[in-house]
Parts: structure tokens; C-alpha cells; sequence
């Protein structure tokens, strides 16, 4: 018998948890319905005003002619109480009428802004997630670069794997060879190429490989300036440049000027020294993509 009150208890305990989950939305929705019936009963007072208001005229018509008939009798002093017991009358029934009015409007707003705060709070509480995530992911990067070098770490995270594929040679016949091919890996990675991943032709592409090379690099110098000007820079800034597709998370990842925890410039992560062989490659048109990896900096948008 015992094992009874536990588990009712326990039942009640997770349906009080799920309604704390599911908070947010209901307040939301309880609001809107709450801004429905205030219109619907805002209405039906409005319907009910205009006889009280009558009355109201009434009486003080009542109150002049009487002060006017016998000024003796009923005194500017009686008019005047009398006209001040009546607009507490009035007033009073106004408010009658308009008091679930009022209290559902309050009631409305107080469950809207208690949505967006319990929102805008577990927002923050994901924000400070991500970011501790991000920083714990940055060093576990530079460890293993540390351990196995930045090159290695680098085909490791853009999961580059040995894969035969077909190439024609100089005699103009096809044959199999051994090639390292990346299958993305990365948050911030793009793969830049002659034809977008949407399929459709990259602009930017030029016949002449080592023009690619100077146009990423003038793309790359471009977008400092830009940070350096304007202070911030969003990664769907880079990737519109770069004419690659736009993303969900480049609408708030990408770099600050002035930060503690990022390098405070772009870098399309093709141009140090331990990525001289992919450049080499891709410079001289035995390969026509290359990956770009972004350094990027996380979330900028709650740091601006």
C-alpha cells in the first residue's frame, strides 16, 4: 500500500513538470483568449453605457430645475452634494459594468508578459548553454591538434576519408585514383566550388584557378573591412559574398571587432601554413572545390 501515495505522487510531480515545460505556450494562448473576451465584453458594456449615462443626465436636469424653482429651499450647497453622489453613482456603475472588462485586459496582458518572460529567461539559460558548449569544444580542438597536428584535426573534423574516385589523365583516359574527399564536418563550414550546392553556377567562379585564389582572398579582406567598420559581421554576410547559400545559424553566429574569446578578424581558414597543400592543390585546378572553414566566434547577437 505504500507504493501508492509514490506513485500518484510521482505522477503528479511529472504532470507539474510538463505544465512548467508547456507554460510558456499556454500563458500565450490564454492570453489571446483573455484579449477575445475583452473585446466581447467590452462590447456588451458598451451596450449597457448609454442608459446609465442617461439616468446621469437626467438627474442633474432634475437638480437645476429644482435650484431654479426654489433656490430657498434647495440651495447651490444641496445641488452641488447632490451632484457629487450622483458622479460617484455613476462612476460606480460604469466601473460595474466595465470591471470584468478590466480585470480580464490585466489578466491578458499579465499572462502575455508572463510567457515572454519565462521565454526570454530559458532563451538566456540556452544562450549561456551554447556558449560554455562552444568554448568547451574550442579547446577540445586545439588538444587534438596539439596531440596529432592542426592538419590532422582539421581532416578529422571536415571527416575527410581515403575513396577511390574516377579522373581523367593527361592521355585523356579515365582511371581510378585514391583521393582525400570531405564530407563536410564543421558548424562553419562551406564547400566553394563552380556550382553552388543549390546547383546553380557560383558567380564569383572563374576559369583561371589561381584567380579563385585572389578572389577568395579579396572576399576575405573585403569582409574585415567591413568588420572593422562597422564592428560585427554576420556569417550570411560572408556566405552572400561568397554567393553560397544562407543558413538559420548564420543569421546569429560570425565575429565582433572587440571580443575576448574570438580573433577578431575573418579568416576563411585556407590560408596558413597548414593549409598550404589543400591551397596548392585548388590553385593550380587539380581540385575545383575547397572547403572554407570560418572562424567564427558562436552566437554574436547577445554580445552586441
Amino acid at each position: 500500500m505504500n507504493f501508492i501515495p509514490n506513485a500518484v505522487s510521482a505522477k503528479v510531480m511529472l504532470t507539474v513538470l510538463k505544465t512548467q515545460k508547456h507554460s510558456p505556450k499556454i500563458m500565450f494562448a490564454a492570453g489571446v483568449v483573455g484579449f477575445v473576451a475583452t473585446a466581447v465584453t467590452a462590447s456588451k458594456a458598451t451596450l449597457k453605457a448609454p442608459a446609465i449615462l442617461e439616468e446621469h443626465r437626467e438627474y442633474l436636469a432634475t437638480f437645476e430645475r429644482a435650484h431654479n424653482v426654489n433656490p430657498t429651499a434647495y440651495t447651490s450647497q444641496d445641488k452641488a452634494k447632490d451632484k457629487a453622489l450622483l458622479i460617484f453613482k455613476t462612476s460606480s456603475s460604469i466601473l460595474k459594468i466595465y470591471g470584468p472588462t478590466i480585470l480580464i485586459g490585466l489578466g491578458s496582458i499579465a499572462l502575455l508578459t508572463g510567457s515572454h518572460v519565462v521565454l526570454t529567461k530559458r532563451n538566456a539559460g540556452l544562450t549561456a548553454a551554447l556558449a560554455g558548449v562552444e568554448k568547451a569544444f574550442r579547446e577540445y580542438r586545439d588538444r587534438v591538434s596539439d596531440k596529432v597536428g592542426v592538419e590532422q584535426e582539421r581532416e578529422i573534423y571536415r571527416d575527410v576519408r581515403d575513396e577511390k574516385v574516377s579522373v581523367v589523365d593527361e592521355n585523356g583516359k579515365i582511371k581510378q585514383v585514391v583521393k582525400k574527399v570531405s564530407h563536410g564536418g564543421g558548424k562553419y563550414t562551406a564547400l566553394y566550388g563552380p556550382i553552388t550546392p543549390e546547383g546553380f553556377a557560383n558567380p564569383n567562379w572563374q576559369e583561371l584557378p589561381e584567380m579563385n585564389v585572389m578572389t577568395l582572398r579579396g572576399i576575405q579582406r573585403q569582409l574585415n573591412n567591413r568588420l572593422q567598420a562597422d564592428g560585427f559581421l554576420f556569417l550570411n554576410e560572408a556566405l552572400k559574398e561568397l554567393d553560397l547559400p544562407r543558413t538559420p545559424m548564420g543569421q546569429s553566429v560570425g565575429w565582433l571587432k572587440d571580443s575576448k574569446d574570438g580573433d577578431g578578424f575573418v579568416d576563411f581558414g585556407i590560408f596558413d601554413d597548414t593549409s598550404a597543400a589543400r591551397l596548392f592543390e585548388f590553385a593550380i585546378g587539380r581540385e575545383d572545390e575547397i572547403w572554407l572553414d570560418f572562424n567564427c566566434q558562436g552566437n554574436i547577437l547577445d554580445r552586441i
